[in-house]
């Protein structure tokens, strides 16, 4: 969200320089922008942010079922073996990140 703000901001920025004719400031918030949209597009931080937010409140789930459900011992198995089995799918099921050098195409790079 801060990246899109960030783009946004010197979007606006660049047309406020533009229209005050100053020579060198267009050109360097423009690489600014596309060094946002580069990152944006480079590391997947919306998708990585979401998975997250899933494994967090699974995880709050099964603390909550320690906290007042468990009473016995199988119990306790139970929501340990919940919870081994949440983070063996929270590792195999981690977004890596965005499409990396694959968001750049071009005639030397076709994906």
């Amino acid at each position: 969200m801060a990246l899109v703000f960030g783009g946004l901001t010197l979007g606006a920025g660049v047309t406020i320089v533009g229209f005050m004719e100053m020579d060198k400031w267009p050109g360097i918030l423009g690489v600014l922008i596309t060094l946002l949209l580069g990152t944006q597009s480079a590391f997947n931080y919306g998708g990585r942010a979401a998975f997250h937010h899933v494994i967090h409140d699974e995880a709050k789930v099964l603390r909550d079922q320690l906290c007042y459900k468990v009473k016995t011992q199988e119990e306790l198995e139970v929501v340990v073996d919940d919870f081994s089995a949440l983070r063996i799918s929270a590792v195999k099921q981690l977004p890596l990140g965005g499409e990396g050098m694959g968001a750049v195409k071009g005639p030397l790079n076709n994906g």
